[in-house]
């Protein structure tokens, strides 16, 4: 046999297995029918709720906190437990809880405000965070 001879048959050998390669790897890809399709998820109503301190003041010797809860979702909010935390200079000095509405709903699209106090020393400013709720 001659090289080019040899050459032309190694080539088409090769060719020949690359050819039954991609075949079965197209064989292998799911058809059409073969993907199943995703179940249908029911659509549940969004809760979103926003927690801010509008004021925090010292007056005497206890500081006072007033804040609001904004429910901007699409659910009614029976009860919301808040985290106020009391910072100073050297970071947080003190956490506590708030509940918010447990008499009163909080209705989709309006707020309510809120009040806490503590007798803590030291603190300067404080922040609030949802922690959690309960929608009717």
């Amino acid at each position: 046999m001659s090289d080019r001879l040899l050459t032309f048959a190694i080539g088409i050998t090769v060719v020949l297995v690359l050819g039954v390669l991609f075949y079965r790897i197209d064989l292998q890809k799911p058809g059409p029918s073969q993907i199943a399709e995703a179940p249908e998820v029911e659509s549940k109503p969004v809760t979103v709720i926003k927690a801010r301190a509008t004021e925090c003041r010292q007056r005497g010797k206890r500081v006072h906190l007033k804040g609001i809860v904004e429910n901007r979702g699409a659910t009614v909010l029976s009860s919301v437990t808040l985290q106020v935390i009391w910072k100073g200079e050297r970071g947080v000095i003190d956490t506590s809880l708030a509940y918010v509405a447990v008499d009163n709903p909080i209705l989709p699209g309006t707020s309510r405000e809120f009040f806490d106090s503590t007798t803590l020393r030291g603190v300067e400013w404080c922040t609030v965070k949802a922690l959690d709720w309960w929608a009717t």
